[in-house]
């Protein structure tokens, strides 16, 4: 199709997008999305502000596609109000598909004022088309976010870049993490780059961190020890 018949198909298609059914407006989308075409990306655009998570996942999916550097900033603004969902990885694997720009995207929106923007940059950080040094120390720094969303999928994506310069970081943040689930993930990256080895190693550090005037939930002390007693009852 030349462009004035893409342009004919996107004005049909431009009142859908305005329906009060969400499910007319995300087939609006999906249409626009099968075009594949330049001209649909200010409609793109626009989608991405919806209310509905599937209309806005989609266009952020499409407009990955589309390859066109113009949507990198449309993307990244879009992770504030991408919150845990499959909308978020549709933003995110937008950005990556556009590489190093889409990278810098990314660790320019793990320093946000954001909460949300952070902890999906910082589960973007990991994904494997992007992740190098520069998402390490990023994800590092993240480490020490006020928001324990955020430092969770930090440590997350350390365990998918499984850099080994993280171990000493990692452990820094163990004796200082008070979630729960953050703890425990941190023990299971510490394995995964450190070997099950270090686990006894840990133990002492904890024992000396229990000492200290941190408000924990939990027990640190006893999912360390859980740790050994499963590496022992399985050496291999």
């Amino acid at each position: 199709m030349n462009d004035e018949q893409i342009n004919l198909q996107i004005t049909q298609i431009l009142p859908s997008l305005k329906d009060a059914d969400s499910e007319v407006r995300l087939k609006a989308v999906q249409k626009l999305g099968r075009l594949n075409h330049i001209l649909t990306f200010e409609p793109l655009v626009e989608a991405l502000g919806d209310e509905d998570f599937k209309v806005r996942g989609f266009a952020g999916d499409y407009l990955g596609r589309l390859g066109d550097i113009r949507a990198i900033e449309a993307l990244t603004k879009a992770l504030a109000t991408h919150n845990w969902t499959p909308e978020a990885n549709s933003a995110i694997g937008a950005l990556v598909r556009f590489g190093e720009l889409g990278q810098q995207a990314l660790l320019k929106a793990i320093e946000s004022d954001n909460w949300v923007t952070r902890m999906n940059a910082a589960h973007g950080l990991g994904w494997e088309k992007i992740k190098d040094g520069r998402s390490v120390n990023a994800l590092i720094k993240a480490l020490e976010d006020e928001n324990w969303q955020v430092r969770f999928h930090a440590i997350d994506s350390l365990y998918t870049v499984g850099d080994e310069r993280a171990i000493e970081p990692l452990i820094k943040a163990l004796g200082r993490e008070t979630e729960e689930n953050n703890a425990i993930q941190i023990l299971l990256v510490l394995e995964r780059l450190a070997g099950k080895g270090v686990m006894p190693q840990l133990l002492k550090r904890v024992e000396i961190s229990n000492s200290a005037v941190i408000e924990r939930d939990f027990n640190l002390e006893y999912f360390v020890k859980q740790r050994i007693n499963e590496v022992d009852d399985n050496p291999k």
